[in-house]
């Protein structure tokens, strides 16, 4: 019979060797808290997790009154959990949650990097991506060099974006054609910015202007309602 400590999922052990290998690995509440057969671990996260991460949970808070909210840029309120992380070997590198308890970790393992935010951040950017959220998880992923194919002007500083935006890349990475589509009954106009290349507007009769720098390209487009 397996202990504990030796009971580790495939997707954890991916996980570790991703990290280990070079990888950065962005996690929040609640990674891996039960065993396969639906048993919690008892040091938490599990599956050998607690290593990558560099942490260990001490408890859980759930936020059950406004008197409760402290200020953070996290989008934690009434509702939300926060987790009580101690750090082993990971570090604290963006605040603290009441009593001194880190909100965002990072942990260096072999050649990779784990960071752990302490409370549901995922679900709170799928329900609601205001321009913090988006920016802290941009800040993170850059800094290991994956950088957004394009960026907008005048949406990217709003909370909630009516634009959606999509890119199909060819074998080496390089990218073939970019949508953009309004999502909203408001018309938008705005500027894209995209890497350089050549492009040109496949959309009859739209309104689109193409200028060419010498790093990228921008391009000046007009949409209207559910365009």
């Amino acid at each position: 019979e397996e202990s504990e400590e030796t009971q580790v999922t495939a997707h954890a052990e991916k996980i570790e060797e991703f990290v280990r290998c070079g990888g950065r690995v962005i996690a929040d509440y609640i990674l891996a808290e039960k065993m396969p057969g639906g048993f919690c671990y008892t040091s938490l996260p599990g599956g050998g997790l607690d290593r990558v991460f560099g942490i260990e949970r001490e408890d859980v808070l759930y936020i059950a009154h406004p008197a409760m909210c402290k200020e953070n840029t996290y989008g934690i309120g009434v509702g939300s959990f926060v987790e009580e992380i101690i750090t082993v070997d990971a570090k604290s590198i963006d605040g603290d949650y009441g009593e001194n308890y880190p909100l965002l970790t990072e942990n260096k393992y072999h050649n990779g990097i784990a960071n752990y935010i302490a409370t549901q951040y995922f679900s709170k950017y799928a329900q609601n991506p205001t321009k913090l959220l988006r920016d802290r998880i941009r800040t993170l992923v850059m800094e290991s060099g994956v950088k957004p194919y394009a960026s907008f002007v005048n949406e990217d500083e709003k909370d909630l974006e009516s634009i959606i935006t999509s890119a199909l890349m060819d074998e080496q990475g390089e990218i073939k054609v970019v949508t953009v589509s309004n999502i909203d009954y408001t018309p938008i106009c705005d500027t894209i910015r995209l890497p350089k290349a050549s492009y040109a507007s496949v959309e009859e009769g739209a309104k689109v202007s193409i200028e060419e720098f010498e790093d990228y390209v921008e391009v000046k487009f007009e949409l209207s309602a559910f365009e």
